[in-house]
């Protein structure tokens, strides 16, 4: 019986501690969702420049169709918008930018990536 008992302790404690473990794993997780402050951004000629508020506690980055990295920093480019920053952590900012000499309408789908889920905006650029 006391060999039961001392064999049941030894298994216990490591138990313990790896559910334990896990436990924070997940919350720590659940917690990295990202969301965007709107899901439609129009650009203009008399408004050429929108800011985009991404909310996440952990890392994120930008996918679109023709999207390209900066050499050397962190601002992403296609052949009528920059953006910047193209990736980063936690809360901020980002600066989407119509291109000078853009002369037809143009759509696109952003894609916020994160560890846990992706966000999506539309992105358009209309002639008035």
């Amino acid at each position: 019986m006391k060999k039961l008992f001392f064999i049941w302790k030894l298994l216990f404690i490591p138990i313990m501690a790896l559910l334990l473990a896990n436990c924070d794993k997940n919350e720590a997780s659940e917690s990295e969702n990202i969301t965007v402050d709107v899901k439609e951004i129009t650009l203009t000629e008399t408004s050429p420049s929108k800011e985009l508020k991404v909310t996440s506690s952990g890392e994120w980055h930008f996918e679109a169709q023709g999207l390209q990295g900066a050499f050397g920093g962190n601002a992403g480019s296609t052949d009528w918008y920059t953006l910047t920053p193209m990736f980063g952590d936690n809360n901020q900012i980002v600066s989407i930018t119509l291109k000078e000499g853009v002369t037809t309408g143009k759509t696109t789908s952003l894609k916020i990536v994160g560890k846990n889920n992706t966000e999506t905006v539309s992105l358009k650029f209309s002639i008035q």
